[in-house]
Protein backbone atom coordinates (compact mmCIF):
# COMPACT_ATOMS: atom_id res chain seq x y z
CA UNK A 1 0.00 0.00 0.00
CA UNK A 2 1.25 3.73 -0.61
CA UNK A 3 0.21 6.37 1.63
CA UNK A 4 -1.99 9.43 -0.26
CA UNK A 5 0.72 11.67 0.99
CA UNK A 6 2.95 10.07 -1.26
CA UNK A 7 0.80 10.93 -4.30
CA UNK A 8 0.78 14.56 -3.12
CA UNK A 9 4.75 14.51 -3.22
CA UNK A 10 5.33 13.07 -6.50
CA UNK A 11 2.42 14.95 -8.50
CA UNK A 12 2.95 18.64 -6.60
CA UNK A 13 6.96 17.63 -7.52
CA UNK A 14 6.05 17.76 -11.06
CA UNK A 15 3.85 20.63 -10.81
CA UNK A 16 6.53 23.01 -9.62
CA UNK A 17 9.03 21.66 -11.75
CA UNK A 18 7.51 23.74 -14.64
CA UNK A 19 9.02 26.83 -13.84
CA UNK A 20 12.43 25.21 -13.68
CA UNK A 21 14.89 25.97 -16.78
CA UNK A 22 16.91 22.53 -15.58
CA UNK A 23 13.98 20.58 -16.01
CA UNK A 24 12.89 21.77 -19.25
CA UNK A 25 16.82 21.58 -20.06
CA UNK A 26 17.03 18.31 -19.16
CA UNK A 27 13.80 17.33 -20.87
CA UNK A 28 15.30 18.93 -24.74
CA UNK A 29 18.44 16.83 -23.92
CA UNK A 30 16.85 13.41 -22.92
CA UNK A 31 13.85 13.83 -26.28
CA UNK A 32 16.03 15.29 -28.80
CA UNK A 33 16.81 13.05 -31.42
CA UNK A 34 20.67 11.29 -31.39
CA UNK A 35 23.12 11.54 -34.71
CA UNK A 36 22.35 9.32 -37.37
CA UNK A 37 24.48 7.80 -39.70
CA UNK A 38 23.21 7.92 -43.52
CA UNK A 39 23.74 4.82 -45.44
CA UNK A 40 22.05 5.69 -48.27
CA UNK A 41 18.60 4.49 -49.68
CA UNK A 42 17.90 1.21 -51.13
CA UNK A 43 14.61 0.80 -52.35
CA UNK A 44 11.65 2.82 -52.83
CA UNK A 45 10.88 5.93 -50.48
CA UNK A 46 8.34 7.20 -48.97
CA UNK A 47 7.75 10.37 -47.35
CA UNK A 48 6.89 11.03 -43.77
CA UNK A 49 3.50 12.12 -42.84
CA UNK A 50 3.76 11.64 -39.15
CA UNK A 51 4.65 14.60 -36.74
CA UNK A 52 8.22 15.22 -35.84
CA UNK A 53 7.87 13.64 -32.32
CA UNK A 54 10.09 15.63 -31.09
CA UNK A 55 8.00 18.50 -31.54
CA UNK A 56 5.10 16.88 -30.26
CA UNK A 57 7.04 16.47 -27.15
CA UNK A 58 7.91 20.15 -26.84
CA UNK A 59 4.33 21.20 -27.58
CA UNK A 60 2.93 18.92 -25.38
CA UNK A 61 5.17 20.50 -22.41
CA UNK A 62 4.43 23.29 -23.40
CA UNK A 63 0.43 22.61 -23.18
CA UNK A 64 0.87 21.04 -20.25
CA UNK A 65 2.87 24.15 -18.49
CA UNK A 66 -0.40 26.63 -19.12
CA UNK A 67 -1.67 27.99 -15.46
CA UNK A 68 -5.15 26.54 -16.38
CA UNK A 69 -3.99 23.12 -16.42
CA UNK A 70 -1.63 23.13 -13.45
CA UNK A 71 -4.73 24.55 -11.58
CA UNK A 72 -6.94 21.56 -12.77
CA UNK A 73 -4.40 19.18 -11.90
CA UNK A 74 -4.18 20.67 -8.38
CA UNK A 75 -7.70 20.62 -8.22
CA UNK A 76 -7.99 16.88 -9.46
CA UNK A 77 -5.11 15.73 -6.92
CA UNK A 78 -7.38 17.71 -3.67
CA UNK A 79 -10.34 15.63 -5.35
CA UNK A 80 -8.43 12.65 -5.42
CA UNK A 81 -6.80 12.83 -2.02
CA UNK A 82 -9.76 13.24 -0.18
CA UNK A 83 -11.42 10.11 -2.01
CA UNK A 84 -9.11 7.39 -0.78
CA UNK A 85 -7.36 9.02 2.43
CA UNK A 86 -10.61 7.55 4.09
CA UNK A 87 -12.51 4.25 3.62
CA UNK A 88 -16.11 4.16 4.81
CA UNK A 89 -18.12 0.94 5.78
CA UNK A 90 -21.44 0.32 7.01
CA UNK A 91 -19.76 -2.89 8.92
CA UNK A 92 -20.56 -3.08 12.75
CA UNK A 93 -17.95 -2.45 15.40
CA UNK A 94 -17.20 -5.24 16.93
CA UNK A 95 -18.64 -6.78 20.03
CA UNK A 96 -17.03 -9.41 21.69
CA UNK A 97 -13.53 -10.36 22.21
CA UNK A 98 -12.75 -13.30 20.48
CA UNK A 99 -9.75 -14.74 18.95
CA UNK A 100 -9.26 -17.44 16.32
CA UNK A 101 -7.26 -20.38 15.24
CA UNK A 102 -3.72 -20.14 13.91
CA UNK A 103 -4.54 -21.24 10.09
CA UNK A 104 -2.61 -21.38 6.79
CA UNK A 105 -2.14 -18.40 4.71
CA UNK A 106 -3.67 -19.08 1.04
CA UNK A 107 -4.38 -16.54 -1.51
CA UNK A 108 -5.81 -16.37 -4.79
CA UNK A 109 -4.21 -15.29 -8.26
CA UNK A 110 -6.20 -12.37 -9.94
CA UNK A 111 -4.80 -13.05 -13.33
CA UNK A 112 -2.89 -15.54 -15.19
CA UNK A 113 0.85 -16.40 -14.25
CA UNK A 114 2.86 -16.93 -17.72
CA UNK A 115 6.57 -17.24 -17.78
CA UNK A 116 8.60 -15.50 -20.78
CA UNK A 117 8.23 -18.63 -22.36
CA UNK A 118 3.92 -18.00 -22.29
CA UNK A 119 3.44 -21.07 -20.61
CA UNK A 120 1.21 -20.78 -18.05
CA UNK A 121 2.57 -21.63 -14.35
CA UNK A 122 -0.57 -20.76 -12.59
CA UNK A 123 -4.05 -19.58 -13.27
CA UNK A 124 -6.56 -17.37 -12.39
CA UNK A 125 -8.86 -17.95 -9.47
CA UNK A 126 -5.72 -20.50 -8.23
CA UNK A 127 -4.97 -20.18 -4.50
CA UNK A 128 -1.64 -20.24 -3.13
CA UNK A 129 0.01 -20.59 -0.30
CA UNK A 130 2.05 -17.29 0.76
CA UNK A 131 5.58 -17.04 1.26
CA UNK A 132 6.22 -17.50 4.83
CA UNK A 133 7.74 -14.17 6.36
CA UNK A 134 11.01 -14.13 8.42
CA UNK A 135 9.44 -12.31 11.33
CA UNK A 136 5.94 -11.84 13.13
CA UNK A 137 3.50 -8.89 11.55
CA UNK A 138 0.75 -7.14 13.16
CA UNK A 139 -1.65 -5.66 10.58
CA UNK A 140 -4.24 -3.70 12.91
CA UNK A 141 -7.94 -2.33 12.06
CA UNK A 142 -9.45 0.62 13.93
CA UNK A 143 -12.27 1.97 13.32
CA UNK A 144 -13.65 5.87 13.91
CA UNK A 145 -17.39 5.98 13.45
CA UNK A 146 -16.64 7.40 17.07
CA UNK A 147 -13.45 9.31 16.77
CA UNK A 148 -13.35 9.59 20.57
CA UNK A 149 -12.47 6.06 21.23
CA UNK A 150 -9.19 5.80 18.18
CA UNK A 151 -7.08 7.19 20.90
CA UNK A 152 -7.77 4.11 23.16
CA UNK A 153 -7.54 2.06 19.99
CA UNK A 154 -3.93 2.90 19.08
CA UNK A 155 -2.89 3.33 22.60
CA UNK A 156 -4.24 -0.48 23.08
CA UNK A 157 -2.68 -1.67 19.78
CA UNK A 158 0.48 -0.09 20.16
CA UNK A 159 0.65 -2.10 23.90
CA UNK A 160 -0.48 -4.89 22.32
CA UNK A 161 2.15 -5.63 19.72
CA UNK A 162 4.93 -3.40 20.89
CA UNK A 163 4.81 -0.74 18.80
CA UNK A 164 4.51 -2.98 15.91
CA UNK A 165 1.59 -2.39 13.94
CA UNK A 166 0.41 -1.08 10.62
CA UNK A 167 -2.99 0.37 10.70
CA UNK A 168 -5.99 0.05 8.47
CA UNK A 169 -8.11 2.53 9.31
CA UNK A 170 -11.92 2.89 8.48
CA UNK A 171 -14.51 5.68 8.96
CA UNK A 172 -11.85 8.16 9.44
CA UNK A 173 -9.45 10.19 7.29
CA UNK A 174 -5.75 8.87 8.08
CA UNK A 175 -4.26 12.51 7.48
CA UNK A 176 -6.11 13.36 10.87
CA UNK A 177 -4.18 10.26 12.03
CA UNK A 178 -0.80 10.85 10.82
CA UNK A 179 -1.28 14.77 12.59
CA UNK A 180 -2.42 13.06 15.76
CA UNK A 181 0.31 10.39 15.70
CA UNK A 182 3.15 11.12 13.81
CA UNK A 183 5.28 8.18 12.79
CA UNK A 184 2.82 5.64 12.98
CA UNK A 185 1.69 3.80 9.75
CA UNK A 186 -1.62 4.39 8.99
CA UNK A 187 -3.26 3.52 5.75
CA UNK A 188 -7.42 3.39 4.55
CA UNK A 189 -8.79 0.31 4.96
CA UNK A 190 -10.96 -1.61 1.98
CA UNK A 191 -13.28 -4.20 1.12
CA UNK A 192 -10.22 -5.97 -0.52
CA UNK A 193 -7.93 -6.37 2.62
CA UNK A 194 -11.09 -7.23 4.70
CA UNK A 195 -11.66 -9.73 2.39
CA UNK A 196 -8.02 -11.07 1.46
CA UNK A 197 -7.70 -11.67 5.78
CA UNK A 198 -11.47 -12.27 6.40
CA UNK A 199 -11.65 -9.50 8.96
CA UNK A 200 -15.37 -9.46 10.22
CA UNK A 201 -15.20 -6.00 11.75
CA UNK A 202 -13.09 -3.43 14.17
CA UNK A 203 -10.98 -2.72 16.00
CA UNK A 204 -9.28 -6.29 15.72
CA UNK A 205 -5.32 -7.43 14.94
CA UNK A 206 -4.62 -10.05 11.88
CA UNK A 207 -0.79 -11.66 13.10
CA UNK A 208 1.25 -13.20 10.34
CA UNK A 209 3.77 -15.55 11.31
CA UNK A 210 5.42 -17.76 9.17
CA UNK A 211 2.81 -18.34 6.54
CA UNK A 212 -0.11 -18.54 9.01
CA UNK A 213 -1.84 -15.98 10.18
CA UNK A 214 -4.72 -15.22 13.52
CA UNK A 215 -7.04 -13.12 13.82
CA UNK A 216 -8.09 -11.39 16.79
CA UNK A 217 -11.39 -9.18 17.51
CA UNK A 218 -11.82 -6.74 20.37
CA UNK A 219 -14.66 -5.35 21.94
CA UNK A 220 -15.40 -1.51 20.97
CA UNK A 221 -17.47 -0.96 23.99
CA UNK A 222 -13.95 -1.12 26.01
CA UNK A 223 -12.33 1.83 23.94
CA UNK A 224 -15.45 4.12 25.13
CA UNK A 225 -14.92 6.37 28.21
Amino acid sequence: MIKVGLIIIFLVSAIYAKNSLSYVDSLRVEAKPQPYYDFGVQGKEYNITEPDMYQVILEGVSEFQTEENIQKIRARIKEIVSERAIFKTDKSSCSVNKISKWEKDYFTYKSDVVNPMGRVISKKGEKALTPPLKMERFLCFIDGKDPKTIKDQVEFFQNKTSGQCIYAASNIDVRKLWKSFPGLDFYPSSEELLTRFKVPCAPSIVRMRGSETQRETFSIKQFKR
